[in-house]
């Protein structure tokens, strides 16, 4: 499980009552940060994303930094402050002005850091291991093209991954290693 998915499924249980940890809670805490992290992505998604201010101007958002505000004063009521981010995640999600989006996904990561989430998009991030077994299937189509004596396709695969820092070097027999430069 990410940072944040355990930080959100202890955040969901106020501090003074009793937590009970089980696989499902803690899938039940994934979902639910997905979710989050979905609608933090729309800020990122609009050319020239910002901070936000409490301030905006927006009922809405106004309204959500009160509660923030109070849950918070109330003897760090967190349960009740992650309700206030998912009410600002679905106003994110339903809105059609772009605009309004980004400012209310810039407001969710706004709230989200308070309470330590970071919110971050893993979704396209590979693994070491995963980015080896692409390396190599790229290595074998490349040997592929080599035995049908299309150097062409061999000899780009071969720039392209130079360019991207990966040094492939042939060996007899056929084959090819890689390694990062």
């Amino acid at each position: 499980y990410s940072a944040d998915t355990i930080r959100m499924f202890v955040l969901q249980t106020h501090y003074r009552s009793p937590i009970e940890f089980t696989g499902e809670s803690m899938d039940a805490s994934r979902a639910a940060t997905t979710r989050l992290i979905r609608a933090a992505r729309l800020a990122r998604e609009v050319d020239g994303a910002g901070a936000y201010t409490p301030g905006s101007g927006d009922d809405f958002l106004e309204t959500c930094h009160a509660g923030f505000i109070e849950a918070m004063d109330n003897d760090f009521n967190t349960p009740v402050a992650v309700s206030i981010l998912f009410a600002i995640a679905d106003k994110a999600f339903q809105t059609t002005d772009q605009s309004l989006a980004q400012l209310y996904a810039c407001a969710l990561q706004h709230y989200a850091s308070i309470l330590g989430l970071t919110l971050f998009d893993t979704s396209c991030v590979v693994d070491s291991g995963t980015a080896a077994g692409v390396l190599d299937l790229v290595l074998k189509l490349r040997e592929d093209a080599r035995a049908r004596k299309d150097y062409s396709s061999s000899d780009l695969i071969r720039e392209h991954l130079l360019d991207l820092g990966i040094k492939v070097m042939d060996v007899k027999g056929g084959s090819a290693t890689w390694e990062r430069m």
